[in-house]
């Protein structure tokens, strides 16, 4: 995993729900927890995307010179974007599946209607039953972000209203003309675009890890 990705708070919440789950097995012939089999789903899920948004994010800041590469940049804008939502909404659902291991009646929406778990419907769980504790800070935290706000309207742009405007330049020819280059316009996207947002979305990310392994710690018995 690249090195901006919490891998060892990940590796040890995965620990506690695995932890969890054995306890679970005890006294259910062996059967996996549906809370367990969420939070994995969910947390392979956050893994592959942040792996993607960092393949995007270098792909992003390479020079466009042929129309070619031109494609390759717009395809790793969008993915960037897109998967950086994804991590973010993969990783409350994540954070509700453990809780559910732990609380299975108050996060009983992992096994009643799974649609239900988007991140602010998460969000209002830990603040109304976990007041206080790091883990319902951090995810509020996160949200209230303007990096969020960004990553969310960018996402939507790209989805349902097209590519970014571009300043194209070009090369003539007697017989033909070539892309020589290609700009961002506007004052939104530039080389570093997708740098920033990973940025801050890495140490978002630290701090929900954390906490989510703080609220293991102290509510697992």
């Amino acid at each position: 995993m690249p090195a901006d990705f919490p891998s060892t708070k990940d590796d040890a919440l995965m620990a506690f729900a695995d932890n969890l789950d054995k306890g679970y097995r005890a006294t259910h012939g062996s059967s996996p927890a549906p809370a367990w089999s969420a939070f994995v789903r969910a947390s392979y899920g956050v893994l592959y995307r942040w792996r993607a948004l960092a393949e995007a994010d270098i792909t992003f800041a390479k020079t466009v010179e042929t129309p070619e590469q031109q494609f390759q940049q717009e395809s790793a804008l969008f993915s960037f974007f897109t998967c950086a939502l994804s991590v973010v909404e993969l990783s409350c659902f994540a954070f509700y599946a453990f809780a559910a291991q732990i609380n299975p009646g108050d996060f009983g929406q992992v096994t009643k209607n799974p649609r239900t778990i988007v991140p602010q419907f998460v969000r209002q769980q830990f603040e109304r039953l976990y007041p206080g504790e790091s883990i319902a800070i951090t995810i509020a935290s996160c949200l209230d972000s303007q990096m969020f706000a960004d990553i969310s309207d960018i996402r939507n742009e790209l989805s349902h209203r097209g590519t970014a405007e571009r300043g194209v330049v070009l090369y003539m020819t007697p017989e033909t003309r070539h892309l020589s280059h290609s700009t961002w316009r506007g004052d939104r996207f530039d080389a570093k675009l997708t740098e920033g947002y990973r940025t801050g979305l890495a140490a978002h990310m630290d701090a929900m890890f954390s906490a989510a392994v703080a609220f293991g710690t102290a509510h697992i018995v």
